[in-house]
Parts: structure tokens; C-alpha cells; sequence
């Protein structure tokens, strides 16, 4: 079963960010915003416990951009962000592009927390 994944404010907003700093999506374009929200595939799952913690994205859970972002980043050296043709492949490329897309969430709203649903 996949996870949703949002960065959200204080207040339960989901975040939004310039379409400029986005890698994936196609919810905008650049004289839009784009919502950080991401549905991210359940066939990622083993990889994201080995590259984040028991876990999974769970780790990521109620705690914000600020605190996740090392773990993130050490996550997306460690898989690469090399990606297959295959969105659904468990692939460590696969995996670390979607890991680079919350960090980039991470570094641009430091302060937005996580939340993970699913």
C-alpha cells in the first residue's frame, strides 16, 4: 500500500512551493504553485526502511524540514537519484529521487513538518 507524504504548517495547511524548485510533478507550471504533497509507490517500501529507519517514511512523521533534512540527504547520496523507465521498480535511483523531492521540501520550508498517511 503506498504513503501519502505533505509538508504542512502550523495550522494543517499543506505547503506550497514555486514551481521552479520542484523536480516531479505536474500539478502547475511556473506562474503557478505547486502543493508538497506526494503519493509515493508501497513497492518502495523495503528501501525506504533500509535507507531511513525501521520506519520508513514513518520516520519522517510529525517532525520538521530542519530535522530530516540530514537523514534525507545521507539517504539520497547512499541511493543515488538515478531513475529506471519504471516509476514502479524498486529501484535505489527510483527511491532516491523521491527522497531528493522531500528534501528539497526540507531545505525550502525548514520549518513545515511532516506528515505521512497510508
Amino acid at each position: 500500500m503506498g504513503k501519502i507524504v505533505s509538508l504542512r504548517d502550523n495550522f494543517n495547511n499543506i505547503l506550497e512551493l514555486n514551481c521552479d524548485t520542484v523536480f516531479t510533478g505536474s500539478e502547475g507550471d511556473m506562474m503557478h504553485t505547486f502543493q508538497c504533497e506526494m503519493n509515493v509507490t508501497g513497492n518502495y517500501s523495503d528501501l525506504l526502511k533500509e535507507s531511513l529507519g525501521s520506519k520508513g517514511l514513518y520516520e519522517l512523521d510529525g517532525k520538521t524540514g530542519d530535522e530530516v533534512s540530514t537523514k534525507l540527504a545521507v539517504a539520497v547520496l547512499m541511493l543515488g537519484t538515478k531513475q529506471s523507465d519504471d516509476y514502479w521498480e524498486p529501484t535505489e535511483g527510483n527511491v532516491g529521487f523521491c527522497l531528493n523531492e522531500l528534501l528539497t521540501w526540507a531545505n525550502e520550508l525548514p520549518k513545515g513538518v511532516f506528515k505521512v498517511l497510508g
